[in-house]
Formats: structure tokens, C-alpha cells, sequence
């Protein structure tokens, strides 16, 4: 997985991230997450092990850094979706997007972006402690897109490529990848 530093520091940001999602989102029951400390701030990890959901969800966001450490993850988006049968009907959305050098190394490290992270995940809980609940049952829909940089016939764990046809909620991205499962407390 993440060998770099800069690729760890992401890693473990993009898991806290979603967790921070996971736990405001009400996703899943308090007991799936620990209060832990990152970057001066408190936040919520969630646990491995306390449910397939939830060990889905971490796996897939293990799937990016995965890509990540090979060079090719562009952009990695989370879909919320409340319909009971159509996960592609998006409520939130959520799209973090990586910025590579020339060489596609991974930009910035921990000590460059520390502050910027911090700031982030406060401005972060505070957005989604505002945000109305979602109604039952929750989907949950991820999509990636790799950069041309990816090795040939590379699939990210957790991930399935798809066909033109399930391209339409996101065009703008030319090689993506998905996981969907549903959500449940």
C-alpha cells in the first residue's frame, strides 16, 4: 500500500475523512468508531471488524490509496443516496481530487499541509453536525477515476470496472471504477 510519506499522510487523512462521514452521516452506530487525535483535532475512526459494512467501506477506501501508491488515482468520489433501489440518485456527494507532480509523485507532505488538514476536518465536522439526517436505508455509491498513468490492466481492490452505460452520472471522468453496498444501523 502507501510506501511514501506524503502517500501515508494521505492514506490515513482519506480514512479519517471518511470516517469523520461515516459518523455524522449516521451510518453506522457510535460503537463503530473511536475518538482519536489527528492533526490537534478530534476525530472519529472507524473500527475494523465491527461489521461487513463497515469493513466494505474501509476496503474501498484502502482501494484508493491503493491506487494512489501506483501513481494513478485522479479523483475519488462518495455518492449518499436515500433511494430505496437507484444508488446513482445522489443526495450528497462527496470528491476529493489528488494533484501529482510532472513525474506523478504525490504533492505535499505532512509538515506542508498539517494546518491545511487540520482546518479541513474542524470545517468538515462542523459542516456535517449542521446537516439535516438522512432518511433509511442509506446507499452508498464510490467512484474512481485514474489518471492515463495507470498500469495497464491495473484494477483497484475493491473496485470493478463498468461499461459506458453507467457512465452517465459521471462523464466528466474517463476511466472509473465503483463499489455500492447498502448502509444500515
Amino acid at each position: 500500500m502507501a510506501s511514501t510519506v506524503a502517500e501515508r499522510y494521505f492514506a490515513a487523512t482519506l480514512h479519517i475523512v471518511f470516517s469523520e462521514i461515516a459518523y455524522y452521516r449516521y451510518l453506522f452506530p457510535d460503537s463503530f468508531f473511536k475518538i482519536v487525535n489527528y492533526e490537534n483535532v478530534s476525530v472519529h475512526a472507524l473500527i475494523r471488524g465491527k461489521s461487513i459494512e463497515s469493513d466494505q467501506l474501509l476496503a474501498s477506501v484502502d482501494g484508493a490509496c491503493d491506487a494512489m501508491a501506483h501513481e494513478c488515482l485522479q479523483t475519488f468520489v462518495i455518492g449518499l443516496s436515500i433511494h430505496p433501489t437507484k444508488h446513482t440518485f445522489i443526495r450528497e456527494l462527496y470528491a476529493f481530487q489528488l494533484g501529482y507532480g510532472a513525474d506523478y509523485k504525490l504533492l505535499g507532505t505532512r509538515s506542508k499541509s498539517g494546518k491545511t488538514t487540520e482546518l479541513f476536518l474542524r470545517r468538515l465536522a462542523a459542516l456535517l453536525r449542521q446537516m439535516e439526517a438522512l432518511a433509511l436505508p442509506i446507499l452508498m455509491s464510490m467512484r474512481m477515476a485514474l489518471t492515463d498513468n495507470a498500469p495497464p490492466g491495473y484494477t483497484p481492490p475493491g473496485f470493478q470496472s463498468f461499461m459506458a452505460k453507467d457512465v452517465e452520472d459521471y462523464t466528466i471522468y474517463p476511466n472509473l471504477w465503483k463499489a455500492h453496498f447498502k448502509l444500515r444501523h
